[in-house]
């Protein structure tokens, strides 16, 4: 995402260089095209991130009733040895 803001400083300087150069107008359509192509960018890095975000989320979810599943097994055991020893 640093990537796309870091184009879009650069398109907006260069195009107020241009701008204060005279050499607006004509190219203004250019320009329009080329943050519109900078903002679809962003969405689809945006989209891809989101999506990583929701698999760790699910792999973790995973992992978290792995965990409790061991802890009650555990307990068991523990309880069950603690019956076994008196």
């Amino acid at each position: 995402m640093q990537e796309n803001e870091e184009l879009r400083s650069r398109l907006y300087d260069t195009h107020n260089t241009l701008a204060a150069a005279g050499g607006e107008g004509a190219s203004e359509e250019h320009w329009r095209e080329l943050a519109m192509s900078i903002a679809k960018s962003a969405d689809e890095e945006k989209a891809q991130i989101l999506e990583a975000l929701g698999t760790m989320r699910e792999e973790l979810d995973g992992a978290e009733r792995q965990v409790v599943e061991r802890s009650g097994s555990i307990k068991t055991m523990k309880e069950q040895a603690e019956a076994e020893t008196l």
